[in-house]
């Protein structure tokens, strides 16, 4: 009986799979000083765990009007497409100790109702920062739209940063998540952002190119104060 042949590993040519490198440096008298950093596939690894595969695997861009916006509410109206990668841009240049969580309206309905086994207890998502994604309820349910709301003002109460995304389509009464106490907290609390523009490139992406950051990464990784641009 034939064995089966061994699976593929790709090691780092960096680091040959030690997950660091060893880096000489003169300390300030000129002697020479060696220590250990962190790879940039080690890095890599701790973003893609933190972030998740479907927003690591966004392409990166260059710069985003969003990371100005870290400490606001915003409602971003658009297809989901161009908000990833702005996501992506923004939570790469946090500390792997930052704070938040991302689900969707149908988790958050899931939850609420008791239906999630995984997350019974609302208050496990109230993070500092919270990203939800509305669209993904499928059905009609009028009790969505006030789940949603008070998800919201509780958040609002404890001064907690929240980013709502909705794709790229009519907002407004007939849409599942929509009612009029929700629309007058978006409008009361929230930044509103469109990126329904139908040209290819819209004012929000016309400086956003394709760029490799991990060079960036590392670099900030290793700054003393451990924060990053």
């Amino acid at each position: 009986m034939n064995a089966n042949p061994k699976e593929e590993i790709t090691v780092c040519p960096k680091c040959k799979g030690l997950k660091h490198l060893l880096v000489v440096k003169a300390d300030l008298f000129g002697d020479p000083t060696e220590f250990y950093e962190p790879c940039t596939c080690l890095i890599n690894e701790k973003y893609t765990q933190k972030l998740g595969l479907k927003i690591y695997n966004q392409k990166n861009l260059k710069n985003s009007k969003l990371l100005d916006k870290l400490q606001a509410n915003i409602f971003v109206h658009g297809p989901e497409e161009k908000f990833l990668p702005h996501l992506k841009y923004v939570l790469l240049r946090q500390s792997l100790e930052f704070s938040f969580s991302v689900m969707d309206d149908s988790r958050y309905l899931r939850i609420y109702l008791g239906d999630d086994p995984e997350l019974k207890d609302i208050s496990s998502w109230q993070k500092s920062f919270l990203v939800l994604f509305l669209g993904h309820v499928g059905y009609k349910n009028k009790a969505l739209p006030g789940m949603i709301c008070e998800l919201l003002n509780v958040r609002l109460l404890s001064a907690k940063t929240t980013w709502i995304h909705y794709p790229e389509r009519f907002w407004g009464k007939g849409c599942i998540e929509f009612s009029d106490e929700l629309q007058e907290i978006l409008t009361n609390h929230f930044i509103t952002i469109d990126m329904c523009s139908a040209s290819k490139k819209s004012t929000s992406q016309e400086q956003l190119e394709r760029t490799d950051c991990n060079d960036q990464l590392l670099s900030s990784f290793n700054k003393p104060n451990g924060k990053n641009p």
